[in-house]
């Protein structure tokens, strides 16, 4: 079987703070930015940091 997609470029950005609202509400305005991509916002506890 072989499969095909369109392009997909993903990384990460973490936010100095292990603020998970601030991570959602970083992810909620770039997806408002109209473009199709995907952003979601989480914590890593054992860092103290919040990724979007």
């Amino acid at each position: 079987m072989i499969g095909a997609r369109k392009f997909l470029a993903a990384y990460n950005v973490n936010l100095d703070t292990p603020d998970r609202r601030a991570a959602a509400r970083l992810a909620k305005r770039v997806r408002e930015l109209g473009r199709p991509i995907r952003a979601i916002g989480w914590t890593i506890p054992e860092y103290g940091q919040a990724p979007s």
